[in-house]
């Protein structure tokens, strides 16, 4: 523990070395545990954050996926394969 020091008597390194030892160390590794659990917890956090952003990345693809698939379903456009065996068959229609 730091020792009285009297007004009158200088400050030396050897006082200083001993206030630290014994005041400031103590408290600066106090400081460094709760900024050490602070970080933990905001780590923690933001990894939570980060789960359900991919989560949503993953539903929106799918969703997405499905958007492209009823675009294909709706579209008024008939494939070209779809539209020759339409047109032979009309042609086979026309020719009997």
């Amino acid at each position: 523990m730091t020792k009285k020091r009297k007004s009158n008597q200088p400050v030396t390194f050897d006082l200083l070395t001993e206030f630290y030892a014994d005041f400031l160390k103590p408290q600066f590794n106090k400081l460094n545990e709760k900024m050490e659990k602070g970080f933990g917890e905001v780590y923690k956090r933001l990894t939570k954050v980060e789960d359900k952003v991919d989560e949503l990345n993953v539903k929106f693809s799918h969703f997405d996926d499905q958007l492209d698939g009823l675009k294909a379903d709706l579209s008024s456009t008939v494939s070209s394969k779809e539209f020759n065996q339409l047109k032979r068959k009309v042609e086979t229609l026309q020719a009997s």
